[in-house]
């Protein structure tokens, strides 16, 4: 266990259940944390976001960062749960990995994933992440963006070339954006490893607001073969998912 992250939790533990009524000196005495060291916590707890400061009273309170992963978390467990199914439905039907995605961080972060049934299949775990401008899934999640986000995104982003096929041209990556709204999916060219191939469709909530991405990959090989048929089959499944969740 590492201590300075124990008590980092003990401090976001004991603000959250008094949010709002807290000081330094209080904290310190109830957690047992000598005041230089609690003053340091804080400060690095306040600037990365998870607690404000009152200016004017000095009082802690939970900051908007917390907010943010709790929505997350709400958001992601509750579409795991509504999306399995359907996932299932298209590993069983095809036999390949099935993943569930969102946005989070600016990255393509893998909520659930469903293993392909061959003794050859692409390595995926849930938790993992993958850069936006180089995933099928990413490259649909840009589509469907704001645009001040994808504005931010690609004026920061470091493109680099996973593949030969990695589009780490800007101009070239805003054509795709056009291209995958008209079509309703985003396609992988062997763009993040050679010899896989990924096909995503978006997941949509209420007033079309996108709610994730399902992606079936696998093998060039196996995937070209029936490319066609899981496409439109994860098109439909996807569709009938979106309405679930109220689309």
């Amino acid at each position: 266990m590492i201590q300075s992250i124990l008590k980092m939790s003990s401090v976001l533990d004991y603000i959250a259940h008094h949010n709002g009524e807290t000081k330094l000196a209080d904290i310190s005495r109830e957690l047992g944390i000598n005041k230089s060291t609690l003053h340091g916590i804080l400060q690095t707890l306040v600037h990365c976001g998870f607690l404000s400061q009152d200016p004017n009273t000095t009082l802690y309170s939970l900051g908007l960062k917390t907010y943010e992963l709790g929505k997350i978390y709400e958001k992601t467990f509750s579409l795991v749960d509504i999306a399995r199914p359907y996932m299932q439905t298209l590993r069983d039907e095809f036999g390949e990995n099935v993943h569930l995605s969102i946005e989070s961080s600016r990255e393509v972060l893998y909520i659930d994933c469903i293993q392909s049934k061959h003794a050859v299949r692409t390595a995926s775990s849930v938790g993992g992440t993958d850069p936006l401008y180089s995933t099928s899934a990413g490259k649909l999640i840009l589509s469907y963006a704001d645009e001040d986000y994808v504005e931010s995104y690609l004026k920061d982003c470091n493109f680099k070339a996973l593949t030969p096929n990695t589009i780490t041209d800007e101009e070239k990556l805003r054509q795709q954006f056009d291209v995958i709204r008209g079509q309703g999916y985003a396609i992988d060219n062997e763009e993040v490893e050679i010899g896989l191939r990924c096909i995503s469709v978006p997941v949509f909530g209420a007033g079309r607001a996108l709610q994730g991405v399902i992606s079936v990959s696998g093998p060039t090989s196996r995937m070209d073969e029936k490319l066609t048929d899981v496409l439109h089959r994860t098109i439909e499944v996807c569709g009938e998912l979106s309405h679930a969740l109220g689309s």
